[in-house]
């Protein structure tokens, strides 16, 4: 499941210029056009959502919902708006901007605002950064997503197991 995370940020990672921190809508309608085009369709459902397991920060996802998840783009982009977090001129994470009620976003934790610094311990900063996790997640049983949270000075970690 968290694979769609990655390709979400990837793909909007790759919109991002240096010179702007806001997502182009406009850019990510083609894109999703694109790949929707490309792609087997799947949806996600309730039932979905109610798989995952949450024991406080840790979430136990079935394994076999990564795989629909990937084939659910569209529905797992929709509505989803991430911008570059800049501090001192050095880019520190990314930030979700916009996350819908009742995304899937939300069953795994994350809330808008939230700043995603880390990745299994490797610092999320660039698009580079985010296609070498993203490459080094894809056959991994768990996964650690260290973020800020609301200003607050330590990280949280949300941790993610396929089961």
């Amino acid at each position: 499941m968290i694979r769609f995370l990655f390709i979400l940020l990837l793909v909007n990672f790759s919109l991002l210029s240096t010179a702007s921190s806001q997502v182009d809508p406009n850019a990510i309608a083609n894109l999703l056009n694109t790949l929707s085009s490309k792609l087997p369709q799947a949806s996600l459902t309730q039932q979905d959502f109610d798989s995952i397991k949450r024991e406080e920060n840790n979430f136990y996802i079935p394994k076999a919902l990564r795989l629909k998840a990937l084939f659910s783009f569209a529905q797992l982009s929709s509505g989803v708006q991430i911008s570059r977090v800049i501090v001192n001129k050095s880019p520190i994470g990314f930030k979700f901007k916009t996350i819908p009620e009742k995304h899937v976003l939300n069953t795994l934790g994350f809330k808008q605002e939230d700043i995603i610094k880390e990745v299994n311990g490797r610092p999320l900063r660039t698009e580079q950064d985010a296609q070498e996790i993203f490459k080094n997640s894809q056959s991994l049983n768990e996964v650690k997503v260290s973020l800020i949270r609301e200003k607050q000075k330590k990280p949280i970690v949300l941790s993610y197991f396929f089961k």
